[in-house]
């Protein structure tokens, strides 16, 4: 028995090499047969929306019932394409066209399945896309569905509900989407600027109203997104935030301020370097430079000596963004100023100045 255990590893290996080689060989088949497939399928993909685009841009042009027939009666596969083709064609469509693209995604069932989707799937993604291809769509009758998505439990479906909303150009719902995405600010912040701007300069008006809202959450993203406007017409406003009592609003303020560059709100962000509350010194540091605002100097070379280590960073970094004033402005506070800590800011903006040169 014992004599026969080599005999019988040798067997054992010879059959596991043998079922391992079948393994790799079905996996290697399998593989090949998936490109093939993959391959065909974009072949056939790439035909049939060729086929698709031209009979959707023929009727277009033409509205004759002969290309509109074309488009009728197609299979599943031919659906799926046919709706990417739509909706691709939507984003870049101008009005005529927006609402005959419109129509026709009515027309094939595309934006009642959306619908169905958004209201009643349980799954997030499905009822974020749903959101989306409706916005893309421009499908009016959504508008009361796209709202109500504005409370939906996830963040990414209230973001594309917001960004649909904004694409359809739906500026009465702005006080919703406010209201929907106040708690998320600071992801809120990041995404919606885009989805305002879809809105167009028309929104600025009910944002500056908002900018006054009672509720401290929505009134912080109504300022934020003031200020990516950059529209003077926001400067009355903005000053009055900047009086705030609450140290959110007047940063975002402060913020806005420097993003629309008005000499009036600059000036009145000067005053902000005494502000009791270093942030506050910071950001109006901040903004000065980002608008090489050179009748801040002054201001901030008193900067250079604040006790907060970003109220000196700003300060250097922005009179180091003011030219041949600001470089000389560094260089004399880095000989002169008796304040320890102002001299090594002064050198290591400086230096920074050398370094790009």
């Amino acid at each position: 028995m014992v004599a026969d255990l080599p005999s019988l590893i040798l067997s054992l290996s010879i059959v596991t090499s043998q079922i391992l080689g079948l393994i790799v060989g079905f996996l290697a088949v399998s593989l090949l047969a998936q490109k093939a497939i993959v391959n065909a399928w974009e072949r056939y993909r790439r035909t049939r929306q060729s086929e698709l685009v031209e009979a959707l841009e023929a009727y277009l042009a033409t509205r004759q019932n002969r290309h509109r027939r074309r488009l009728e009666g197609l299979s599943v596969r031919e659906r799926w394409i046919f709706k990417s083709v739509l909706l691709e064609r939507a984003n870049e469509a101008a009005a005529g066209a927006a609402q005959r693209l419109e129509e026709l995604y009515e027309l094939s069932g595309f934006s009642e399945q959306d619908l169905h989707d958004l209201k009643r799937s349980w799954f997030w993604w499905k009822r974020a896309a749903a959101a989306h291809h409706l916005g893309q769509a421009r499908v009016r009758r959504a508008k009361p569905h796209l709202i109500k998505a504005l409370k939906d439990p996830n963040t990414e479906v209230r973001l594309e509900a917001t960004w649909a909303l904004g694409h359809m150009h739906y500026v009465d719902t702005l006080p919703f989407i406010m209201e929907s995405m106040s708690h998320y600010f600071k992801i809120a912040a990041l995404r919606m600027d885009n989805f305002i701007f879809e809105m167009g300069k028309s929104a600025l008006p009910l944002l500056l109203d908002l900018c006054r809202h009672p509720e401290q959450e929505i009134k912080l993203l109504a300022v934020h997104l003031v200020g990516e406007f950059k529209d003077t017409e926001a400067l009355t406003t903005l000053l009055e935030m900047l009086s705030s009592s609450d140290m959110e609003i007047k940063l975002a303020a402060g913020k806005a301020l420097g993003a629309l560059g008005d000499p009036a709100g600059l000036e009145a962000l000067l005053s902000c370097m005494q502000d009791p509350a270093w942030a506050m010194r910071a950001q109006a540091a901040k903004q000065a430079g980002r608008n090489a605002y050179a009748p801040a100097i002054p201001h901030l070379l008193r900067g250079l000596e604040d006790r907060e280590w970003w109220v000196r960073f700003n300060s250097g970094e922005a009179i180091s963004k003011m030219g041949p004033s600001g470089e000389k402005a560094l260089e004399q506070a880095a000989t002169g100023s008796t304040d320890r800590y102002a001299r090594d800011m002064a050198n290591q903006w400086l230096d920074e100045l050398k370094a790009t040169r």
